[in-house]
């Protein structure tokens, strides 16, 4: 599931990132990805295990392309011209909670394997960071989708 929600979360990034240079390290990171998923499940954490070698390169690769989404939308040309406000685009809502959730669960992918390997029971906290990011994450991803039907209303 890990490897299907970065590669959709990437053409996500692909999709809303104008510079073609990001554009293609996206695709060749994609690739790189793919080969250290498939070397973590297969060879390095195994099978049996939450393989946080893969989910901590995943949640690190999307907190980049979130800050270079952000950077993105603050230097836009267009939208000052048009006097656009960001927090009225769906996309920064979308951007803002997935940035938001990897914050909170960044940590926790990686030392997954060590809080299970050590019989750690003080993960609990971890989990409520992570569980409240998730709860932030829906609310901003609500916001977006209001805004986007706001904009579809708008436009027909």
């Amino acid at each position: 599931m890990q490897l299907a929600q970065f590669f959709i979360l990437s053409f996500y990034y692909y999709l809303v990132i104008k510079n073609n240079l990001v554009k293609q390290i996206i695709k060749i990171v994609a690739g790189l990805a793919l080969i250290i998923f498939l070397l973590d499940f297969f060879k390095l954490e195994g099978i049996h295990s939450a393989n946080s070698i893969f989910a901590t390169i995943r949640t690190m690769v999307f907190l980049i392309y979130g800050i270079i989404f952000f950077l993105q939308l603050l230097s836009d040309e267009n939208l000052v011209k048009e006097a656009v406000f960001i927090n009225s685009l769906p996309d920064f809502w979308f951007n803002s909670g997935l940035f938001i959730y990897l914050c909170s669960s960044f940590f926790y992918a990686l030392a997954s394997n060590f809080l299970i390997r050590n019989n750690i029971a003080t993960d609990a906290p971890i989990q409520t960071v992570i569980f409240l990011g998730g709860i932030i994450e829906g609310i901003l991803f609500y916001i977006g989708l209001m805004k986007a039907q706001k904009l579809r209303h708008e436009f027909f």
